[in-house]
């Protein structure tokens, strides 16, 4: 099982204890928790009251202002207690920028005196993203592997989902091994005698007429391969089958690049 996070704070985390009363305050929190097949089982967020005056900075960013999170938002152990507990199922913790959100909920832990257990696995869709030539950014990421354009960054449940979504677009399974090209037209002109008694009796034409028919069609296969034991079309023949068949040129439309910034 998957839990995909995100949290929203006050600031960056410094270089000091963690309960150091300059370390950032989490104000949003939210969690997925979904199979390894990404069907969603349990989803959680919630905003925090913090006991500060939101930064200028963090209120440009996320918009949280210090009503919301009083009108709406929970105590910080409650929060942490309902995270702990859709976090208990999940072998794999998956964020953008883990060392980041990961070091938030450490500091917001160390706040509220909680003690939590942590997840076998850690995965940061960030790292990935930039090891598969993203520049790692969450919207960017999304743009560039889910081919579609991040609304709602900066709160903590549309981050979240941008993640899953980022994380099983960046972790799809492999295509099936390609069946080597004689093999495959080997088998697509020379199949065995059943199926050429079925193509008589679909047809109406001699069984004999039909394997004839085939033997042609393998001996151009032979003619159009340099090498018996190569899965390779003869060059010279391949080009014949180009200029036959010209590729069109692809039309993109009036797309231009845009940059949505890291995240």
């Amino acid at each position: 099982m998957y839990l995909f996070f995100d949290t929203e704070t006050t600031g960056w985390a410094r270089s000091k204890p963690l309960a150091h009363p300059e370390q950032p305050y989490m104000c949003q929190l939210a969690a997925i928790l979904t199979d390894e097949n990404n069907v969603a089982m349990a989803q959680f967020a919630s905003l925090i009251k913090i006991p500060i005056e939101m930064p200028e900075g963090a209120l440009k960013v996320h918009g949280k202002t210090n009503e919301m999170l009083e009108r709406y938002g929970q105590s910080l152990g409650d929060v942490l207690v309902q995270f702990a507990t859709l976090g208990s199922y999940a072998d794999t913790w998956v964020a953008h920028n883990m060392v980041f959100d990961d070091k938030i909920l450490a500091i917001a832990k160390a706040r509220a005196g909680i003690l939590t257990g942590s997840p076998t696995h850690k995965r940061c869709t960030m790292v990935r993203a930039r090891e598969l030539g993203s520049k790692g950014g969450l919207a960017e990421a999304y743009r560039y592997f889910c081919n579609k354009v991040m609304l709602g960054a900066h709160d903590a449940m549309q981050d979240a989902e941008a993640c899953r979504e980022l994380f099983f677009a960046m972790n799809e399974p492999a295509a099936p091994e390609a069946v080597p090209l004689r093999e495959a037209l080997t088998q697509a002109i020379k199949p065995p005698d059943p199926v050429i008694a079925s193509m008589a009796e679909q047809t109406g034409a001699a069984p004999e007429f039909i394997q004839a028919a085939m033997n042609d069609a393998a001996q151009l296969v032979e003619e159009a391969t340099a090498d018996p034991t190569s899965d390779h079309i003869d060059p010279a023949f391949a080009d014949k089958v180009i200029a036959a068949n010209p590729e069109p040129e692809p039309e993109y439309g009036d797309f231009e690049p845009f940059d949505m910034g890291d995240d």
